[in-house]
């Protein structure tokens, strides 16, 4: 039996009971020319068939979606590794190019480190005293930082002392001079007992310089007299060999 007439039986079935046996001219059909029943205010052919397409595209997009999932797992599983590097252990981590404009900064070369020509030691603040190196160059003393300088940190950065100015003095050490100079300071600077004044003061070794409440030691350090103290003691060289009559002797 054909569909049409598989179609008029259905028709017949529902219309009353009666199963068409023939399609005349007068009866009702669907835009897609199926029987229909006066009646009737659809197809059930075409919505039958409306439903199975619709089923088929929502099976076709779930099939898409799986293979483009499946897809990028691949994708990600197989990252490309530069020649030279190291492969990621984390898949999930991202990875970081040298064009990307949120990579960390590299460091920057550490600038050249200068001579060390002296200390200063003050015993005010601490029992146990604070040190602090005296380098080639400007040193300056003070509790915060210094403005004429781009607003760097004081080489002699003392915060406990509230009576010393930001940029309270510099010890100046170059071509074997050491000055102290005043930077124009509230509570003034003093060596050894004696005020500073802005155009410098010559230190000595062993003087006391007082800067607000704090009082400082300064030791000066000379890269001769350190060469000297580091160089190879009488004890360590090599005693000579005696003669063999000095040894008949001693025997």
């Amino acid at each position: 039996m054909s569909d049409k007439s598989i179609w008029s039986y259905i028709s017949g079935l529902i219309s009353g009971g009666r199963p068409a046996t023939r399609t005349s001219r007068s009866e009702t059909v669907c835009p897609k020319g199926h029987p229909m029943d006066p009646s009737w205010t659809s197809c059930p052919r075409c919505d039958a068939e409306s439903r199975a397409q619709e089923k088929s595209s929502a099976d076709a997009a779930s099939m898409t979606f799986r293979e483009n999932v499946d897809r990028s797992s691949a994708m990600s599983r197989n990252a490309t590794i530069t020649p030279g590097s190291m492969p990621n252990p984390d898949p999930a981590a991202t990875r970081l190019d040298a064009g990307d404009e949120y990579a960390p900064a590299r460091p920057r070369a550490a600038s050249a480190r200068r001579k060390i020509t002296g200390v200063l030691v003050t015993f005010s603040w601490e029992r146990q005293g604070d040190l602090f190196i005296l380098y080639e160059g400007r040193n300056v003393i003070g509790k915060g930082d210094v403005e004429s300088e781009g607003g760097r940190p004081c080489d002699v950065l003392l915060l406990t002392d509230g009576t010393m100015s930001d940029e309270h003095a510099v010890i100046l050490c170059r071509a074997g001079r050491y000055e102290l100079f005043d930077r124009q300071s509230t509570n003034g600077t003093f060596a050894d007992g004696e005020f500073v004044e802005s155009t410098g003061v010559e230190l000595k070794d062993g003087a006391k310089i007082k800067t607000g409440e704090t009082v400082w030691l300064f030791r000066k350090i000379e890269s001769d007299a350190a060469g000297a103290a580091a160089g190879p003691s009488h004890r360590d060289e090599p005693r000579e060999r005696p003669s063999p009559g000095e040894q008949s002797r001693v025997l």
